[in-house]
């Protein structure tokens, strides 16, 4: 299943429960910037592999 996981900017906060519940369950996580969605993570203690998506990589 894909899931599309809105996550904020700046305030760590703002983070809804059941997105933090859907990154924990994940199987694996895909992100534009994993320096900072690693913080995300540490911060909530999400432990799903941290993958990097970019468009232009082959």
């Amino acid at each position: 299943m894909l899931y599309l996981v809105p996550t904020p900017l700046g305030n760590l906060g703002d983070m809804t429960p059941r997105a933090v519940e859907v990154l924990r369950d994940a199987s694996e996580v895909y992100c534009e910037d994993t320096r900072r969605t690693r913080i995300l993570f540490t911060h909530f203690g999400i432990t799903s592999p941290l993958l990097r998506y970019n468009d232009k990589d082959p």
